[in-house]
């Protein structure tokens, strides 16, 4: 059974002015609300995940229900010392996930010490902790050492710890700078 939004191919339609048009007039005034109750028009032909990536793909931004009050300000919490040592071990065993194409942004450093990602998640409370899947050894006798992953989610609190790890940073200053230029424009 073909959905109203896919033609006789199976392929999906384009969009038409006219739904292009309401999209832009409605989606930045949602505020969180569920986008079918708001868009009955579209609702015929389009669904929530269609809008929102549409939306995406415009570039229309809709406004935060609560904004970023909670988000951790890496600065104020490391001292000088401690911002040398997280960028190094930011250097060279952490990540940047970037996807311009959308709003999902996502930092992480994976690690074999507990004690260090527990350490991270006391002091910044935008992250969280995740055991990673043991791993069999290359001569397949036993199991890797156990690895944690501390993963921060926000572009507010991403943008917060790159910027504090952007001076000291060494090896990923590039794709630290790169992720910075994308996040300004995404926070604006």
């Amino acid at each position: 059974m073909k959905g109203a939004n896919e033609n006789q191919y199976g392929g999906y339609r384009r969009w038409t002015k006219r739904e292009v048009r309401l999209l832009k007039s409605s989606y930045a005034l949602s505020k969180g609300k569920r986008i079918i109750n708001w868009l009955p028009e579209l609702k015929k032909t389009r669904n929530p995940i269609q809008c929102s990536n549409k939306a995406v793909f415009l570039g229309i931004r809709r406004k935060q229900k609560g904004g970023y009050k909670n988000f951790t300000e890496v600065n104020k919490i490391f001292t000088k010392e401690e911002l040398n040592y997280l960028t190094g071990i930011f250097d060279g065993e952490g990540y940047i996930d970037v996807r311009p194409q959308t709003t999902s942004f996502k930092i992480g450093i994976t690690n074999t010490s507990e004690n260090l990602m527990k350490w991270l998640s006391e002091r910044i409370k935008d992250g969280k902790i995740q055991r990673r899947k043991l791993v069999l050894n290359l001569t397949g006798t036993g199991y890797r050492k156990q690895q944690y992953e501390f993963e921060i989610y926000g572009m507010k609190s991403c943008y917060s710890f790159l910027k504090a790890m952007f001076p000291y940073s060494i090896i990923k200053k590039d794709k630290i700078k790169e992720a910075l230029r994308e996040l300004n424009k995404k926070l604006k």
